[in-house]
């Protein structure tokens, strides 16, 4: 599945929505790949909804940073990113929101689709 399948486009914001049953490095990928993809259409704001991605764990607090010292270096300043992801992959303590901001990263993560969407806006 490419990036272009699972991507579309709002009035506010592009949506990247993966399915699959994939390993954390690949769902890694598809989000630096969906990043770079925004960056490269000149998209400010990408939601990224990965609830449909299943067969990793919830990621470590040392993948967390890295995941988003990637995404700071994908997005080059330009894309800022909603994350939607399942309960137990959620960080109830937001590390990699904290890190983002120390790397150049505009992001949050939430638990349902509304709740990034109204972030999206506020940030808009």
């Amino acid at each position: 599945m490419g990036v272009l399948d699972s991507f579309e486009l709002t009035e506010s914001h592009a949506v990247f929505r993966p399915v699959g049953c994939v390993s954390l490095q690949q769902a890694v990928q598809m989000v630096i790949a969906a990043i770079v993809h925004a960056r490269e259409q000149n998209i400010r704001n990408l939601l990224a909804d990965l609830t449909g991605l299943t067969g990793f764990p919830s990621p470590s607090l040392v993948t967390r940073c890295q995941l988003v010292k990637d995404g700071a270096q994908a997005s080059a300043g330009v894309v800022r990113v909603a994350m939607v992801v399942r309960p137990e992959i959620m960080d109830p303590q937001k590390i990699g929101v904290l890190v983002g901001r120390h790397v150049g990263l505009v992001c949050n993560v939430f638990l349902t689709e509304p709740e990034a969407v109204a972030w999206i806006q506020s940030i808009s």
